[in-house]
């Protein structure tokens, strides 16, 4: 699950261009202090990586997520990554 501050999110998508989503009910987000956010509300945020394989030709890997809206969230953006291994 990636979480995202409300206002940080605004800041850098452009006046909100990007579409909020509803929740059909609200989760709920306990912080190291105990303390406990509720979230309705989400984007589809992209992501792009682009990397110069061996061959030295270029790939780009493409990810979506949900990236769920708090209010007052002190840290501005928390990712979850889920790591892929070839082996």
């Amino acid at each position: 699950m990636s979480l995202s501050d409300r206002e940080f999110i605004e800041s850098i998508t452009l006046n909100f261009a990007t579409k909020v989503r509803k929740l059909t009910s609200s989760i709920s987000i306990r912080n190291i202090e105990n303390k406990i956010h509720n979230s309705d509300e989400y984007i589809l945020m992209n992501d792009f990586i682009k990397e110069t394989l061996l061959n030295n030709t270029s790939a780009i890997a493409f990810f979506q997520r949900e990236v769920y809206l708090i209010n007052d969230l002190k840290m501005k953006m928390l990712i979850d990554i889920d790591i892929l291994s070839s082996k």
